[in-house]
Parts: structure tokens; C-alpha cells; sequence
């Protein structure tokens, strides 16, 4: 259409000079913090070079290798940049999450016929991996707990807490 601005891709977006980016540390690494540039701004997704949908937040990182990564969002528009950027680095902990319930615990071999059978799989695989992230913590010696002096990690459960999960677990 005459007059129309052309859709472009993310990786032209990302090349824009008039792009500010901006350096911020997104996570605490295992070797210290994990500083890259970020940027965001609203755009149309498009289909076929026309817009479709509302708008979205594209956010943009740059890595310190220079490798680019982005996400689209609908987020609402005041949304700070701070919940951005912490929804952006919980991508890695989730997919390592998933890998490990599927490689040592068998999430994904299940073979129910019904939602309820499903649900009770997926709660034992859950509980299995908080299990074992919880013994992770205690017994390794560099580990989150270690690192902030005199804190202790209360693995025990309360009874109020007991019962606060058979009252969800009954809801369903």
C-alpha cells in the first residue's frame, strides 16, 4: 500500500541506529553477573507484509558475543522494562526444568487415559524435581545457600503447608 511503512524483520529492527539499547545485568551467572544490552519497542506483527493483531512488545538482547535474542510480548503498555527483563531470563531455568523432569524422572512417559491420572503424573514428576533441587542445594558446596553467609534453607514442610496442598490438590 502507498504510504504504508513495509514490514521488516527482527534482525533489521535490531540494526536500527536510532535502537537505544541499553546495558543492564538480566541474571546472576555461576561466574558472575550476566551483563547484555537490551532494548524494546512496540510493533505490528505482520503476515503476507500486512499488520495483523494489536500491538506487541518486541524485546531485543544483545549478548556480550554480540548474538542477538528477542521475544515478542503482550504485556501491557506501561509495563517497566525491569518485569521485561526478568520475564526474559526465565526461559533458561524453565526449558532446564522440562529437560531434566524428561531425562530422569519420566515426565514424559506417561500413558494415561484420563486428565485426573495425567495430573497425579505430572504433581509426582514435580515434587520429584523439588526433591531433588532441594538436595542439590544442601550438598553442594558452591551452591545459592553458600553463597549468602548464614542462611539456611528450610527444607522442611509445615503441616499447614500439607494441608494447604491437599485443599488445592482436592479443587481439582
Amino acid at each position: 500500500m502507498a504510504g504504508q511503512p513495509k514490514a521488516k524483520g527482527v534482525s533489521d529492527i535490531a540494526a536500527l541506529k536510532r535502537l537505544r539499547w541499553k546495558s543492564v545485568i538480566v541474571a546472576e551467572g555461576a561466574k558472575g553477573p550476566i551483563v547484555a544490552k537490551v532494548a524494546r519497542l512496540q510493533v505490528y506483527l505482520a503476515k503476507e507484509g500486512l499488520p495483523i493483531g494489536d500491538r506487541q512488545w518486541l524485546f531485543l538482547r544483545k549478548n556480550a558475543d554480540g548474538q542477538i535474542k528477542y521475544a515478542f510480548s503482550n504485556a501491557p503498555k506501561q509495563i517497566p522494562l525491569a518485569k521485561l527483563i526478568k520475564a526474559s531470563t526465565m526461559r533458561w531455568p524453565i526449558e532446564q526444568c522440562f529437560k531434566e523432569g524428561k531425562s530422569q524422572l519420566g515426565m514424559d512417559y506417561y500413558e494415561h487415559r484420563s486428565w485426573p491420572a495425567w495430573h497425579r503424573h505430572m504433581i509426582y514428576v514435580f515434587l520429584a524435581l523439588h526433591f531433588l533441587l532441594r538436595m542439590r542445594l544442601k550438598f553442594k558446596k558452591n551452591s545459592i545457600a553458600d553463597a549468602t553467609a548464614g542462611s539456611q534453607i528450610d527444607s522442611r514442610i509445615t503441616s499447614s503447608e500439607v494441608a494447604q496442598l491437599k485443599r488445592d490438590d482436592g479443587n481439582r
